[in-house]
């Protein structure tokens, strides 16, 4: 079921609209253009947030010692970004086309990437921290979550 976008009438160049599925839309002149990210409109995960949902998905949870440190799941953090960016150069927009990039000692700073495609990232680090993993055991769980990172960035099609 479709959501229902309730754009407001007369818009002017810039205007921006938050839709209710989280999206913010800006008036171009012709249209409305998605995708622009603005800090002021929705909330950002920060780097130390991704690595304790990335953590939790590892089973890398006993924090006086932890399997996977925080310099190689940055590292993997960093080029999760580069493949969102080969796959859909248009979530970087807001960056003007940069790939952002994160240190391991900074875990306050905010990503940024659009709120919905946070769980993305968090796929395709826990992906390929298993798949480079020595355990062959971890060879399948590390090809599903980098595929559902693959479709998660799959742009939705529109039916008219």
């Amino acid at each position: 079921m479709a959501i229902a976008l309730d754009f407001p009438p007369d818009p002017v160049f810039g205007q921006q609209y938050l839709a209710t599925n989280g999206v913010v839309y800006v008036f171009d002149g012709y249209g409305w253009t998605a995708g622009f990210f603005t800090g002021d409109t929705q909330t950002t995960s920060t780097v130390g947030e991704i690595l304790r949902q990335v953590r939790v998905l590892l089973q890398d949870t006993d924090t006086d010692h932890y399997r996977y440190p925080n310099e190689d799941l940055i590292a993997n953090l960093n080029q999760g970004l580069t493949e969102m960016f080969r796959i859909r150069p248009d979530l970087f927009v807001a960056t003007n086309f940069i790939i952002p990039r994160y240190a391991f000692n900074l875990l306050d700073v905010p990503v940024a990437v659009e709120e919905q495609y946070v769980p993305s990232l968090i796929y395709y680090v826990v992906g390929l921290t298993q798949a480079r993993d020595d355990e062959n055991t971890q060879d399948q769980r590390a090809s599903a979550f980098l595929q559902t990172f693959r479709q998660s960035l799959s742009p939705v099609e529109v039916k008219a």
